[in-house]
């Protein structure tokens, strides 16, 4: 058994400063970005509207950002060829997907 800790003692002095790495890489999400460049949080205001257009509804917060995109085909051999939503149901996924700042915030309005 010691000669397996003394390997992997060897092979964490080798890295330099001690920290465990698979196969040898450093972890690049740890080595290539500085700690300094922590990022904010981005914010999508409330209410989050629901557009319907041609073959997809668009999912925008208050300021006009767009969420998510929400594909349906009307069509059923399309819609099986191309494996998409029914319109009811790319609907009800997009307005559900509209009300989730309402049911993070603990008030869910009927």
């Amino acid at each position: 058994m010691a000669p397996a800790v003394a390997r992997t003692e060897k092979a964490r002095d080798h890295q330099g400063n001690g920290r465990a790495t698979l196969h040898g890489r450093r972890n690049r999400a740890t080595s290539f970005w500085p700690r300094a460049a922590i990022v904010t949080p981005r914010r999508f205001p409330p209410p989050w509207s629901v557009e319907e257009r041609p073959a997809c509804f668009i999912v925008s917060d208050a300021n006009g950002q767009t969420l998510a995109y929400v594909y349906y085909e009307e069509e059923p051999g399309r819609r099986s060829a191309s494996k998409l939503m029914t319109k009811d149901e790319a609907r009800r996924i997009a307005t559900n997907i509209a009300k989730l700042p309402d049911l993070l915030q603990g008030g869910a309005k009927a």
